[in-house]
């Protein structure tokens, strides 16, 4: 789940950290979207990954804190989930840190926010910090919203330091394939066929991962949302 209630997609006001997973179960959260989905209930993480094609990965998105870990390894455990196959991200920094004590074989993003800071005008946090946090708590990689900071000279820095570059949420075609120039790894974007075509038609010097899903708010108390992911260039 994506947001900390479940008005948005089942038009019925629930808070999602407070309602068990049989009455979840019981709401239709296909109908927003299209007529077609109507019926479609709430996925539980098994009935996720069990979706995921074998050659494909998956993007596990934790939107509570560091306790839903020692579930979440059971879980990749017992399902058979391989490190090459998902990716854990969080804009949380314990949770990325107990992610890489738990589990330390898989990859582990720290998602960032960039924002306009009050008093200086200034986009925050600054790339000092993030390479400073992010090495910190063990990410693997950063996944930063797509704005302005981000930089040819950004991407160069995170790679000096060991970290790999993602970017969310990115739905214009121009912008994704700037965003390739400049180095980034993955994409996360809600049209993935429209940014697969423009990044499949334009020159690379490297693949880049194609996301579907949104990465597009704080954590919200919910476990977790689900993004597979395509490689597009190969």
């Amino acid at each position: 789940m994506h947001d900390s209630t479940t008005k948005r997609t089942a038009d019925v006001d629930l808070q999602v950290a407070d309602t068990s997973l049989a009455t979840l179960r019981q709401l239709d959260v296909g109908r927003w979207k299209d007529r077609r989905f109507a019926g479609q209930q709430v996925l539980t993480l098994p009935q996720v990954l069990a979706l995921v094609p074998q050659k494909k990965s998956i993007f596990i998105e934790v939107k509570c804190g560091p306790e839903i870990v020692p579930a979440l390894a059971t879980t990749l455990k017992t399902y058979g989930v391989s490190p090459q196959q998902a990716i854990i991200i969080s804009f949380q920094e314990d949770v990325i840190a107990a992610v890489k004590r738990e589990l330390p074989q898989y990859r582990a993003y720290w998602v960032v926010s960039f924002r306009v800071a009050k008093d200086s005008g200034e986009w925050t946090p600054g790339i000092d910090r993030i390479i400073s946090t992010a090495s910190r708590i063990g990410a693997d990689g950063v996944d930063v919203s797509a704005k302005p900071p981000l930089t040819r000279d950004f991407v160069r820095r995170c790679r000096d330091a060991g970290l790999s570059v993602h970017a969310w949420t990115v739905d214009d075609p121009t912008q994704a394939n700037e965003l390739s120039a400049l180095g980034v790894e993955s994409i996360t974007t809600n049209r993935p066929a429209v940014v697969r075509r423009e990044l499949n038609g334009a020159p690379q010097t490297q693949p880049v991962t194609v996301t579907t899903g949104t990465t597009g708010s704080p954590p919200s108390g919910s476990p977790a949302m689900f993004r597979q992911s395509d490689h597009a260039g190969k």
